[in-house]
């Protein structure tokens, strides 16, 4: 099991290493996406603490990944909705969490999920022009 995880752990390295600031964001964007619908397989079937271990980590990368990313400066219009759409995550999150609501984590993945498109459809628009 050691082995696998050290594995697993050597290669997310090498992906990170290498990937541009615009895949970083896309990374930070799946993991997200992944630790709301473990959470929601955690509430389904009654593993609260688990839960609440991928809801943290989902608050965590939202706040301090992929807000902290965001440059007001330069982003002007656009960064300010993503923060309002982050800040809208974080609390639909933690609302989630506190009521078990299993619809409130529909809604955080469907919101994250649009986030995610959006900035593929850019890196597909930027590399095709």
């Amino acid at each position: 099991m050691y082995g696998a995880k050290a594995y697993k752990s050597v290669d997310l390295n090498s992906a990170v290493l290498s990937a541009s600031p615009h895949g970083l964001i896309t990374m930070l964007m799946d993991e997200a996406v992944k630790r709301i619908r473990l959470a929601a397989i955690h509430m389904e079937e009654k593993r609260y603490a688990d839960k609440g271990l991928c809801i943290g980590k989902a608050i965590q990368i939202i706040q301090e990944g992929l807000m902290a990313s965001l440059n007001m400066e330069a982003g002007g219009e656009i960064a300010q909705r993503l923060a309002l759409l982050y800040e809208f995550l974080t609390t639909n999150l933690v609302l989630a969490s506190a009521k078990n609501d299993p619809a409130l984590l529909k809604v955080c993945l469907e919101v994250m999920n649009d986030i995610r498109a959006g900035w593929v459809g850019i890196a597909q628009q930027q590399g095709a022009a």
